[in-house]
């Protein structure tokens, strides 16, 4: 190669100078790593033997890439608390989510006075129970629980408290 033709000497990019790298023969930034086309010349023989000139056009682009920075050990014991910190709030939700799921409670088929007689019995041997409580237990439904329930406060054989909120 007899020489070279700059186009020209600034980066486009950041006004900087230009330098051709004798590795890759390339013009390059060297303040923001702009890479871009350049000319140069080739002398070949011809076939008459005359020395000829080709110009020849090659276009480079390159695109810097930043990488962020290396996280430190530091970091890494940070997201790992945090990590651990997550899955135990999911284990607990998990255990929440179990105890707001609704029960299937299969009713057995019983005539009221059968159902009355149960409950009566289940408050003898346990001394106070909740709905809920009753439904699983003696496979009664909801509204006959209750039924009985206002029944036997009428009749004073169980009093009822009241929850406070």
């Amino acid at each position: 190669m007899s020489g070279v033709a700059l186009p020209s000497t600034q980066c486009p990019r950041c006004g900087s100078l230009l330098t051709l790298s004798p590795e890759t023969g390339r013009l390059f930034c060297k303040n923001c790593g702009f890479e871009t086309e350049y000319n140069y010349e080739v002398e070949a023989p011809s076939e008459s033997g005359a020395s000829a000139t080709t110009v020849e056009t090659v276009v480079f682009q390159r695109q810097r890439i930043s990488l962020p920075p290396i996280p430190s050990y530091e970091d890494f014991k940070r997201l790992e608390e945090e990590v651990n910190k997550i899955k135990t709030e999911i284990e607990q939700i998990k255990s929440n989510i179990s105890v707001f799921s609704p029960k299937i409670v299969i009713i057995e088929e019983k005539s009221k006075e059968q159902a009355k007689k149960e409950v009566e019995e289940y408050f003898k041997e346990h001394g106070a129970a909740d709905i809920e409580e009753l439904m699983l237990n003696l496979k009664i439904d909801v509204k006959t629980l209750v039924e009985i329930i206002d029944e036997l406060k009428e009749e004073g054989k169980i009093s009822v408290e009241e929850e406070e909120s």
